[in-house]
């Protein structure tokens, strides 16, 4: 019930009308749930929205959240989901007849088939969508950092592990000149 009502706010943006800038806001407030959990909601009403079939399925208690979810995700990968539509029907009945597990394991399959030479891995999607950030705030601070090549990944967990040494050594010295050895 939840995935159809979203389904109608986010297709229709009845979220501004409740004054919210997106569903996620919208999920949040009305139902006073976690970002994450707006996002779930969120996606599967999207899914919903576009593949029909799969929303039927879900309102007549066909297949669970669970399935909805897997299905989800694999419509919104980058390359596999771009042979969903073809597929759906296959893989909506899949989720009807196999149990969680086995769904689970089709699913992933039918990933692998569509993307067989894996190339959502591909080095350059990580390095254009790479990030990092450092931030100080009440004098603590915050570092987060994805995305990047392995050599990159590499060097930034050496210079984070030389920090922290370096940080354990002051800690080191300050105790030792309040408490002595």
């Amino acid at each position: 019930e939840i995935a159809a009502i979203t389904a109608i706010v986010d297709a229709r943006q009845l979220f501004h009308d409740a004054g919210h800038h997106s569903t996620n806001g919208y999920l949040k407030g009305r139902l006073n749930c976690s970002p994450a959990e707006a996002r779930k909601i969120r996606l599967r009403a999207r899914l919903c929205n576009l593949h029909p079939e799969v929303g039927d399925l879900l309102g007549a208690s066909r297949i669970g959240t669970g399935q909805l979810d897997l299905l989800a995700d694999v419509a919104r990968h980058p390359v596999a989901g771009e042979r969903f539509g073809e597929f759906a029907p296959l893989l909506c009945e899949q989720a009807e007849q196999l149990d969680y597990t086995d769904f689970a394991v089709a699913v992933a399959h039918f990933k692998a088939m569509a993307d067989p030479d894996g190339s959502f891995n591909d080095q350059a999607f990580h390095e254009d969508h790479r990030t990092a950030s450092v931030n100080v705030t009440g004098g603590t601070v915050n570092v987060h950092a994805s995305g990047g090549d392995p050599i990159r990944a590499v060097e930034m967990k050496q210079a984070f592990d030389l920090a922290c040494q370096a940080e354990f050594q002051r800690d080191c010295a300050t105790r030792r000149d309040l408490h002595g050895d």
